[in-house]
């Protein structure tokens, strides 16, 4: 299985992020710092092949706020993507950062060590769902969409051209949610960000690809995390603390688990 390279897109999205956003002024970082870990879902086609684009559904729930205590918001919803025949990745996002909301599509070529990114304004809403969608316009340029299915409208994340040696996508990819803020001292200090997801869908042309679990696990990090299954073909993801999980759950007409703070859903 292709290991997940999260933990090194994170960073880099966490230096440019919080740059230039709504953010302010970031807590200084703890001389004991804690961070969450990053739940993780791989997929992959049954038969895997190499796909010419990769898309999936996502909801978050209730915007993350932050609670008493706690400090804003700094969350990448992230569809990770790997090229045929290279060490080099993507992400396909939606982020927050304090009060504002963005689409992104960022490449990362590892034989040149060189990052191409292209990011816009989106303003997502919690308890909505949106698509993402990356695809091969040519050899060499890569673009992203997202659709809001409230509103049924595309917005173009934009293009990105690379070498051509970054050709085809693999089958297998993995969804998550990661924090990209800096390390805090406590667990109880990241606000609470919740996600699901469907398993994403592949483009071989303009053939589609349904792929399917792999596994679930839990990237590097000190704090508790949660990546489990929701309904077939969807998973969830919790990272942070601890709106009431009624709240959190309420608005896509969701049930927790009886008993339960941070387990949604039965």
């Amino acid at each position: 299985m292709r290991s997940p390279r999260s933990s090194i897109c994170l960073a880099v999205a966490a230096l440019t992020l919080a740059v230039g956003t709504g953010l302010g002024t970031l807590p200084a970082v703890a001389q004991t710092p804690v961070r969450p870990s990053t739940p993780l879902t791989v997929w992959n086609a049954p038969s895997p092949v190499e796909f010419d684009g990769l898309s999936t559904w996502l909801a978050t729930f209730d915007d993350p706020t932050a609670g008493a205590d706690q400090v804003p918001p700094v969350y990448d919803y992230f569809h990770e993507f790997y090229f045929v025949g290279t060490e080099s990745f993507g992400h396909l996002s939606l982020e927050v950062v304090g009060t504002e909301k963005f689409a992104s599509l960022v490449i990362f070529d590892a034989e040149e060590s060189r990052e191409h990114s292209v990011r816009v304004r989106f303003p997502w809403t919690g308890n909505s769902f949106y698509f993402l969608w990356v695809n091969r316009l040519a050899d060499g340029l890569w673009g992203a969409w997202a659709y809001d299915n409230t509103t049924a409208t595309w917005t173009s994340i934009g293009s990105l051209a690379v070498p051509t040696r970054l050709a085809k996508l693999l089958s297998q990819s993995t969804t998550g949610v990661g924090w990209t803020g800096p390390d805090l001292e406590s667990c109880d200090a990241y606000p609470q960000a919740v996600m699901t997801r469907r398993a994403p869908v592949g483009y071989v042309g303009t053939t589609s690809v349904q792929t399917q679990l792999v596994n679930r696990f839990q990237g590097d990090g000190e704090c508790p995390t949660t990546a489990a299954p929701f309904v077939p073909e969807w998973d969830y993801y919790v990272v942070g603390f601890d709106p009431p999980a009624a709240a959190a759950a309420a608005g896509l007409g969701l049930t927790p688990a009886a008993g339960s703070e941070r387990r949604y859903f039965p």
